[in-house]
């Protein structure tokens, strides 16, 4: 039950995000010409963070860089390992 309570809620979130988005700031999809509702996911994903309020989308950037550093600095330490395993 606690593990549908979060998904609920989480739901809930994205749910206010997009009725938010859809009040602030009408996105044309890339694949149609009019407005309304984006029918692709990229279009979708900047709607929504669109929808969420600037500490949040701030935040959420920080985080989403901080991720990169990390899978970068991983990657650059496998290629290493993968090189010094062939020589």
């Amino acid at each position: 039950p606690h593990h549908f309570a979060e998904l609920k809620e989480m739901y809930d979130k994205q749910l206010a995000a997009y009725e938010y988005a859809c009040k602030k700031l009408p996105i044309v999809s890339k694949n149609t010409r009019h407005g309304g509702p984006p029918r692709d996911l990229p279009t979708l994903k900047k709607f929504l963070e669109a929808g969420k309020r600037r500490r949040k989308q701030k935040k959420n950037k920080r985080e989403f860089n901080e991720l990169q550093k990390v899978v970068s600095s991983v990657a650059k330490e496998i290629l290493a390992l993968m090189k010094k395993e062939l020589y």
